[in-house]
């Protein structure tokens, strides 16, 4: 039986133009019908085709595919090897697009809070994280390596996320500044390419007590007023502050040029603990 040009696109998948463009690239062959002149194929090369066409799914490019159909000799071998690449490949891919995922529902969580309770107190459970802090722009323009570092980590946004701090020490401070930083999950960190060095600090895993602070100040986080609800249900509660109090951006706008408004969820880490009057629950 003799296979024209519609048969195979039919049996395909493909237009007769694309089958053009494979016969250019060498991956098809063709005869021509001595009745009519009109081109006809090998049934075989049907599945070849599909063979193709699903390769070129896989992410495959064409000349490689070429070079394998031509390479006579441990075909399916290097076949294979190609295919584990693009596996991989896949794997890292569909992992990334989790973690947006993940990133973005639990954005969307705490706008909700923005929307529907603003003043309500929760709690997180979160795992180990490795923060990297470079205080700010002045720091950046004296650190070329710390610039590099930082850009590194915030290509991987949102996966990775920028979060000031509010040292627990600068808690007594009566305007404390919040040094820039960026966050992530330390298990994270391999399958982004960045490594913990001299700029990063891990932050323990554990349970962490939110609230949302909404900002008014341009020129610094009004940290203190943000920190306060959080510090009074820390006392209420009889646990004890376990560390440095994060704030994570969720929500920015500019009203009007006199005034800047930014939201953030606030993070305060939690331990079982004794209740004291200090400031820091210790």
């Amino acid at each position: 039986m003799l296979y024209y040009s519609q048969d195979v696109a039919n049996e395909t998948g493909m237009t007769t133009e694309g089958l053009r463009y494979y016969e250019k690239k060498g991956l098809v062959r063709f005869d021509k019908d001595s009745k009519n002149g009109y081109r006809t194929y090998p049934i075989m090369q049907v599945p070849l085709l599909r063979m193709v066409k699903i390769l070129n799914t896989y992410g495959v490019p064409l000349n490689e595919v070429e070079s394998l159909i031509h390479s006579g000799e441990n075909e399916a071998e290097e076949l294979s090897g190609i295919l584990r690449q693009k596996c991989e490949e896949m794997e890292q891919k569909v992992w990334r697009e989790q973690r947006i995922l993940e990133r973005l529902k639990e954005h969307n969580a705490i706008l909700r809070r923005v929307v529907e309770s603003p003043e309500s107190l929760w709690f997180v459970r979160q795992e180990e994280m490795c923060y990297l802090e470079y205080y700010g722009a002045q720091r950046l323009r004296r650190d070329n390596a710390l610039k590099e570092e930082l850009g590194r980590w915030l290509a991987q946004m949102p996966i990775t996320y920028p979060m000031p701090v509010l040292h627990r020490e600068e808690l007594q401070e009566d305007k404390p500044y919040c040094p820039a930083g960026v966050m992530v999950r330390r298990a994270d960190m391999e399958r982004l390419g960045l490594a913990e060095g001299k700029y990063t600090r891990r932050i323990a895993g554990g349970q962490f007590l939110c609230s949302i602070s909404i900002q008014k100040e341009k020129e610094r986080i009004q940290a203190k007023e943000a920190a306060q609800p959080l510090l009074e249900a820390v006392r209420d509660m009889n646990l004890r502050l376990a560390g440095d109090i994060f704030f994570m951006s969720v929500a920015a706008a500019e009203p009007s040029p006199a005034q800047t408004l930014i939201c953030y969820q606030v993070m305060a880490p939690v331990e079982a603990g004794p209740v004291s009057s200090s400031p820091d629950g210790e």
